[in-house]
């Protein structure tokens, strides 16, 4: 089981043995509590809670040592058909493919939360403002989870701390701004795309 007991046998083994397992198991099901409180139960990404304390805990650390601190916030384009059409376990489908494309873009030490519905907040440490703009370009131009007849993009905004706000709710509002301009501009170009399209066929 990948652990070895030495019992002296002058003590009772049982007993030991016993007391030795349980330790293992609790040591388990702490971990196991720390997964629950910790992540969404759905895609595996960190939750809210976790992002919202680990965010504010990054930012005293900037304020501190006076340095940058950035965030993005990501919303999903065209899931909204994808559900309309397929149906809640589709979306659910989409929603952990997403989190695991996102990861796949990202770096190992970069952190993905869902923030909620089929948005996600995604945090890269120690990454100045020039170095999320191009990570922000690459998501928005590499990233696409097909289903089916649909593909499912995304429109990302982003915020630094302390040019964009100095708190957390500051810097959401930001993101949030600028990830719903690039929404903008996705329905724009995607109307243009079946304007040009309803064209060539006249």
């Amino acid at each position: 089981i990948g652990y070895l007991i030495y019992v002296p046998m002058t003590v009772g083994y049982l007993m030991v043995g016993f007391f030795t397992v349980k330790i293992i198991l609790y040591l388990g099901e702490l971990s196991s509590i720390k997964r629950i409180a910790f992540h969404d139960p759905l895609t595996g990404a960190y939750n809210r809670a976790f992002i919202e304390e680990y965010v504010e805990e990054e930012l005293r650390k900037a304020r501190r040592l006076n340095e940058e601190f950035c965030i993005m916030l990501a919303d999903l384009n065209d899931f909204k058909r994808v559900n309309d059409r397929y149906g809640h376990d589709a979306g659910d489908s989409v929603l952990k493919r997403v989190v695991r494309e996102l990861k796949r873009h990202l770096r190992d030490y970069d952190l993905v939360a869902r923030w909620g519905g089929d948005e996600f907040l995604i945090v890269l440490p120690s990454e100045k403002e020039a170095d999320v703009l191009e990570v922000v370009g690459r998501l928005v131009s590499d990233f696409v989870v097909n289903y089916e007849d649909t593909e499912v993009t995304l429109s990302v905004g982003y915020a630094c701390f302390p040019r964009d706000g100095m708190s957390l709710r500051e810097l959401v509002r930001r993101a949030d701004h600028r990830m719903y301009r690039s929404k903008s501009l996705f329905k724009e170009a995607k109307r243009h795309a079946v304007d040009d399209k309803g064209s060539e066929e006249v």
